[in-house]
């Protein structure tokens, strides 16, 4: 579960990145701010 976490974290960090928004189901576990970058995790 660790290591999916960790995985997920790593692909939204990329999807960041590339993306200047973030997307809907992706803001629901990661707030991002409005360059795409992350802010926070929620938990």
């Amino acid at each position: 579960m660790v290591e999916a976490g960790a995985r997920l974290w790593r692909l939204h960090g990329t999807l960041s990145r590339r993306i200047p928004y973030c997307r809907q189901y992706l803001v629901d576990t990661f707030p991002c701010g409005p360059d795409g970058r992350l802010i926070g995790a929620r938990r």
